[in-house]
């Protein structure tokens, strides 16, 4: 009876049905690395900033900010004490919509206004070494 029991258990995620895509979790580890600010939608300049992830920590110039991510959700969400926001990784672009900590509020969708900000990020890839 053990056996039997043993290899249900074994088997059984063999036959489950497939996980909707909407329900994903988004591995957070795949942000680790440089992403480079390449638009800020609704600005005429250029924005120049880096922010690098590192395993659910995020660096902005020399700022840490232990910001807690939510992958469950669409948009994907952020908190830190920066501000709160959504993101989503789409064709190889980091699009990143966050509110400052002054309103409390977090963006709805990917779009700039008074109190929240739009931008667009790509991956740095590393020099190769020489």
């Amino acid at each position: 009876m053990r056996t039997l029991f043993a290899l249900v258990l074994l088997c059984a995620p063999a036959f489950a049905a497939p996980v909707p895509k909407e329900l994903r979790r988004f591995p957070i580890e795949q942000l680790n690395g440089e992403w480079t600010a390449v638009e800020a939608v609704g600005w005429e300049e250029r924005p120049d900033f880096t922010l690098h992830f590192n395993n659910g920590k995020v660096r902005l110039f020399a700022l840490d900010c232990n910001a807690k991510f939510d992958t469950s959700t669409n948009p994907m969400r952020f908190d830190s004490h920066l501000g709160k926001g959504i993101f989503r990784v789409q064709q190889g672009e980091l699009h990143f919509s966050w509110c400052n900590s002054s309103t409390g509020d977090r963006p709805e969708d990917f779009k700039n206004d008074l109190d929240c900000r739009y931008f667009i990020l790509k991956r740095q890839v590393p020099a190769a070494m020489e």
